[in-house]
This record gives C-alpha cells, structure tokens and sequence, in this order.
C-alpha cells in the first residue's frame, strides 16, 4: 500500500475510525506537515537530510501520525511525533497501519527507552466505566465495521503483536535520527 493509497483509505474511513479510536485521519498538504514539524524540531532544519514526511493524522493530544519517507530506503513505516516530544514507530508500513488501527490501540508516548509505542490495553473510547452504554456500543459497532472492511481488503487480521513485533530498532533509527537534526 502505498501513501496515497493508505491516505485514500483513511479519508474513506475516517468517520468510522474517529469512532472507537484517538486517532482524527487528517490529511494536511506535506507544506503544511512542513511548518508543523518546523515548531517541532524547534526551527531546526530537518529537511535538508533527504528525510521527507506524509501527514496522516492526529490524537486528541496533538500528537502527530505520518509516513516517512528517506531516500534510498523503499520501505515506509508510520511514525509518531507526540505533543508532548515523544517519538516512535508505530507501523513498519502503511498496509499495517491499516490494519493496526482495526486493533483500536491507543499511544503510550513515552514507553520503554523513552520511544512512543501503541498498546491495546487501554482505549478511553471502548472503556466500559467510562462511556455511556449507547456511546459504548456505538463505538464496538464503528470498530466491527472497520475490521470488515480490513478484512475484506487484506483478508484475515493478523494480531497486533504480529504487526508490531520489530518496531523497535527501527523506533532507535527514527529517535537517532531526530536527536541528529536537533542537536
């Protein structure tokens, strides 16, 4: 998949999505991710190093969801930059995105050696003691919806921790990386 087809995909099921999870598919233009991820890197000049970011949306938080693209690497993984400095890989691609968001996880931005990770264990949104039973099922419902339709793309999901599993060397290059440009 690639990122104009995962972007395709989320602007299709945002309504959806927006519904069991915090996570809002917006889709800005990569000059717009630009001035965005300028007041992130605190003014420093992340663009010169061949390193290029496509939006994918956002948390409530603000935290930010994008494909990064480095020349000379074919493969695209998904990355967070969090609200609060937080950064991470949260897909090895954009096929597995999509599909990782069919687990409905939410974003520990500060998990093990302080790289950002996304975990099933806890989504406010699907939270029994914390929603209204009819917003509840409304959101179990957009969260089947999604899943179908996952499947009836890429066929049978596979379970998080297979989606997941190697994220975290590749979380290291992406924190490296950064800490690159900002020192």
């Amino acid at each position: 998949m690639t990122t104009d087809e995962l972007r395709s995909w989320l602007k299709e099921h945002c309504d959806t999505i927006v519904m069991f999870m915090d996570y809002e598919p917006y889709l800005e233009s990569e000059e717009e991710l630009a001035e965005t991820l300028g007041y992130w890197f605190d003014g420093s000049d992340w663009k010169t190093d061949g390193q290029r970011f496509v939006q994918l949306g956002a948390d409530g938080t603000g935290s930010q969801f994008a494909a990064w693209i480095r020349d000379g690497v074919a493969e695209i993984p998904v990355v967070i930059f969090g609200s609060e400095g937080g950064r991470g890989v949260v897909a090895k691609s954009c096929e597995d995105w999509a599909k990782i968001i069919a687990h409905a996880p939410s974003v520990d931005e500060y998990g093990d050696d302080d790289l950002a990770e996304i975990d099933v264990g806890f989504n406010f949104l699907l939270d029994e003691d914390e929603n209204d039973p009819d917003e509840l099922q409304e959101a179990k419902d957009a969260l089947a919806d999604y899943k179908q339709a996952v499947e009836a793309r890429f066929g049978s999901l596979p379970a998080f921790e297979d989606l997941t599993t190697g994220l975290k060397p590749m979380s290291e290059e992406f924190g490296a990386w950064i800490d690159s440009v900002l020192e």
